[in-house]
This record gives structure tokens, sequence and C-alpha cells, in this order.
């Protein structure tokens, strides 16, 4: 009898963790598109006044993906369990779970090692992986923002630069320190043109 009711209690261990894990899942993808959807707005905005291609957008966007999911990760769990234990009690599954003499504090054993789980996940993307992906996002927006040509960024595309001059590189190589096919233009105030190409 002890070794059936060892069985049913990891039983209804899994059970629970398989009615928590996909609303983790399902919030954590939900709140990472919304966040993403709206840093996108504004790194194409960026990405379009540099010339930049949207591949490098989406990288950057892949970049801030750990800071999302480490803001997105307590409020998933939260929720997970919360949803979870309101299904059990909405059923009467938690009734069921109460009769059979198994408590409150021995249900949610499986829960709070969820929450250790997640907490050591945190800890990985807060002390780790976080200010990793930040600081190749920073790397890539300075090099946007500094008009670092590398990578292909800006080959063939009309740029507006500060100084009023619209530039056009066919080329670059060696991280963007070599421009080949450079084409520039400007217009003054006075109706003067200028043409530059190198």
């Amino acid at each position: 009898a002890k070794h059936g009711c060892g069985y049913m209690i990891k039983a209804i261990d899994r059970y629970l963790l398989r009615q928590i894990m996909p609303t983790i899942g399902v919030i954590l993808f939900i709140a990472a598109i919304i966040l993403l959807m709206e840093r996108l707005m504004r790194l194409l905005d960026i990405a379009v006044g540099n010339g930049v291609s949207t591949l490098v957008v989406f990288q950057m966007l892949f970049y801030l993906i750990p800071y999302y999911i480490g803001l997105a990760l307590p409020m998933a769990l939260f929720l997970g369990v919360l949803i979870a234990f309101r299904k059990l009690s909405a059923q009467s599954e938690l009734d069921a779970i109460h009769s059979c003499g198994i408590g409150m504090s021995r249900l949610i054993r499986s829960a709070v090692f969820l929450a250790f789980v997640m907490m050591g996940v945190n800890l990985l993307l807060v002390g780790y992986i976080q200010p990793y992906s930040r600081y190749l996002f920073r790397a890539v927006m300075f090099n946007i923002t500094s008009g670092v040509i590398e990578q292909g960024i800006g080959e063939g595309v009309f740029m507006s630069l500060p100084n009023g001059y619209t530039l056009r590189v066919e080329q670059s190589r060696g991280a963007g320190r070599e421009l080949y096919g450079v084409f520039a233009h400007r217009q003054e105030d006075d109706g003067k043109i200028v043409t530059l190409t190198a």
C-alpha cells in the first residue's frame, strides 16, 4: 500500500508539471513576441536610416531574446502555477487529491521544485548569457550608428549621411576598411550639385 501511495504521489507530481509547463512555454513565447515586436519597429527605423539589411536587424533581435526571456520567466512561472491549480480546483481534481490524504504542502512540492529550476535558469540568463548577448547587441548597434560597414552592411544601398551626402557603396571588404564603387551625391541650398566617385 505504501509503494502504491508513493507511485500515486509521483504520478500526481508529473501530472501537475504537465499542466504547468505548456502554460509557461506559451506565455514565454507570447511575451517574447510582443516585446520583440516593440523593439523591431525601432530597430527597423535605425536600420532603414543607415542602409542596413534586415538580416542584421533580426540578428540584433536574436541577441535580445535572453533579456526578454529573463523578464518574462517569473511571470510565466506564476501564471503557469496559478492556472494549473485553478484548473485542478475547477474540475474537482483538487478535492479528489485531498480525499486521498495528500495535503497542499505535499502537492505544491513539484511546483516549488520547478521554481528552483527556473531560478537556476534565470540566474544563468542574468549572470552570463544576458551580459554577453547585450554586449553583442551594442557592438552591432555601434557599428551601424558609427557608419562602419561590415559583413555587407550597406552594399548596394543608398544611405543618407548626416552631412547631407547620399552615399552608395558597391562593395566593401576588410570589415569596411576597403570600399569599392563609392558614389556620393549632395545638393547644396543654392542648387549646386556635388558628385564624388571613388
